[in-house]
């Protein structure tokens, strides 16, 4: 179920006010053998979600509520997570101010507290705080540059608190921490584009520090009392969490032809994106691809169109 309502206004601080509400009742099954049920996952939920468009001045803006509540559980010799209950709520707000020389400035706020309710573990409650400020500036010529300072807060989901157990689709018996903490980030991140009306070209740059970054890693676990790095045959597989930096960014390029080869409209896309995440430790951040090479090629005739990508 999915229900939206919005308000408009013409003048006035207040410029729309926009609702959603969505309710879902979901269960999926993962079959031993024709006929042979050997897991049975399901999760009841609701969320909503209310936004205030604003406006002070030359200052625009959004504030707003969102909320969930999702009750999960899996049944079955499989089930790698006992049933979890989550709650979440959060307030966030969103502010930005342009002039006309194409300077412009923009920041947000987000406070949140998000509850985990296990039925082996009990409950862990963390309450979060994020926000971020950034500075940009664009000429009628098409450069743009901008940079943007955020800190981000993250509770840490139900698997990586509550997990133990084989979960088949990955191949892993996943054990999670129920102790951990909230996961926080302190991202710097600038960026440069340049476009007209047929070519585009950019450059993202990024540097984050995690405290606390929640990664999946092989390891060990205790069964009766002795550490065992695999069981009934399934890899044994660790949520750990220590701090990390991340360094990277992405290379991005579009060409748009309007009247091209076989008489078609054609579009070409690629982009580059790269990573170097390294453990507090000095290990390498593990199953992190270090290079994503994205290609894509498309041809519009209005009545029939084709394309080709490549990861």
């Amino acid at each position: 179920i999915d229900l939206q309502a919005g308000l408009r206004f013409q003048d006035g601080i207040v410029r729309a006010i926009d609702a959603r509400f969505s309710a879902s009742d979901y269960e999926h099954a993962e079959y031993e053998a024709p006929g042979e049920i050997g897991t049975q996952y399901f999760s009841e939920g609701y969320e909503g979600r209310v936004e205030l468009d604003h406006a002070f001045g030359e200052v625009f803006g959004t504030a707003g509520l969102q909320f969930s509540s999702t009750e999960f559980r899996a049944d079955g010799e499989e089930a790698f997570i006992t049933p979890t209950d989550s709650e979440e709520l959060s307030l966030f707000v969103y502010e930005t101010r342009e002039w006309e020389n194409g300077f412009g400035v923009e920041g947000g706020a987000r406070l949140e507290n998000v509850s985990r309710d296990n039925e082996v573990y009990g409950e862990r409650s963390f309450d979060l705080l994020s926000g971020s400020i950034g500075v940009h500036q664009h000429w009628e010529n098409g450069f743009f540059i901008g940079a943007q300072i955020s800190l981000t807060e993250r509770a840490p989901n139900q698997s990586e608190l509550f997990a133990d157990g084989a979960h088949l689709a990955t191949d892993q018996y996943q054990v999670g921490n129920p102790d951990f903490d909230a996961e926080q980030g302190l991202n710097y991140e600038g960026t440069v584009r340049w476009q007209d009306d047929n070519l585009s070209l950019g450059l993202n740059l990024f540097h984050t520090e995690f405290d606390g970054f929640i990664f999946l890693t092989p390891g060990e676990t205790l069964v009766d009392g002795v550490l065992v790095d695999e069981i009934d045959e399934v890899a044994v597989y660790l949520f750990a969490q220590e701090d990390a930096d991340f360094n990277g960014g992405e290379i991005y390029g579009s060409y748009h032809l309007e009247e091209g080869p076989l008489g078609a409209h054609w579009d070409v896309k690629a982009s580059v994106d790269f990573v170097n995440a390294e453990l507090a430790s000095g290990d390498n951040v593990p199953y992190l691809p270090p290079v994503t090479i994205n290609t894509d090629i498309s041809a519009d005739w209005g009545a029939f169109d084709a394309g080709i990508g490549l990861v």
